[in-house]
């Protein structure tokens, strides 16, 4: 009876044993199947992803040539520009040389006037009527700058000359020119600097302040029209 009992054990044993080893048979070829299948799909998106890959590439080649054919062409643009600027330089000398005479030629237009009414004692002011600036009374006006110091009195003197007729006005302007401290330092200096250099004396430059101050007051008055 033992004996029986030990080797119905020892069948057990075994058909436990070989159950065990078909179920592990069993469960690695499912798992094996598995990984074939894994495998598969994997394989299949990296080759999508190659071909992806391929195609970019592809793309980027194209970029690389159509880069290379913009670089041609700017660089011929490039070259283009330089030859312009060289141009541009080339006619930039040629304006400089020629600002250089003209400025030349100004100085001596303007020595040569200088020379001119210096040596006929031409007056600043016409002996007309009304009196007016001759020719060098009006250059005289413009190297003073005549007309920024007239700007800044002539208000100051509407009062003054209020209910005066245009003879007394022209007769209050010599008179204040003459006696008047409304002078800058730089206005005074100006003043002289080019009665030295036009060899006139100073009254003959305050000749043409006063015409200039006239003219306009006589605006400020209503009398201008009227001469």
């Amino acid at each position: 009876m033992e004996i029986a009992l030990a080797w119905l054990s020892a069948l057990f044993a075994g058909l436990a044993a070989i159950v065990t080893y078909l179920m592990w048979r069993s469960t690695n070829r499912t798992r094996n199947e598995e990984q074939a299948e894994w495998k598969g799909r994997i394989d299949t998106v990296l080759e999508r992803i190659m071909d992806e890959l391929r195609e970019v590439r592809l793309r980027l080649n194209r970029m690389d040539e159509r880069l290379n054919g913009l670089d041609g062409r700017l660089n011929g643009l490039n070259d283009r520009l330089d030859r312009v600027d060289r141009r541009l330089d080339h006619v930039e000398g040629r304006l400089d040389r020629v600002d250089r005479k003209i400025e030349t030629n100004s100085t001596a237009i303007n020595q040569l006037r200088q020379i001119v009414f210096t040596r006929l004692n031409i007056p600043s002011v016409t002996s007309e009527s009304p009196l007016r600036l001759s020719e060098l009374g009006k250059t005289l006006s413009e190297e003073i700058d005549a007309g920024a110091w007239v700007e800044r009195i002539a208000d100051q003197l509407k009062v003054s000359v209020a209910g005066k007729d245009a003879y007394e006005i022209q007769s209050f302007c010599f008179d204040y020119v003459e006696n008047t401290d409304q002078y800058s330092d730089q206005e005074r200096r100006i003043i002289h600097k080019v009665a030295y250099q036009r060899g006139i004396m100073a009254e003959e430059i305050r000749r043409v302040l006063a015409i200039e101050l006239r003219d306009k007051l006589l605006e400020h008055t209503g009398l201008a029209s009227r001469g």
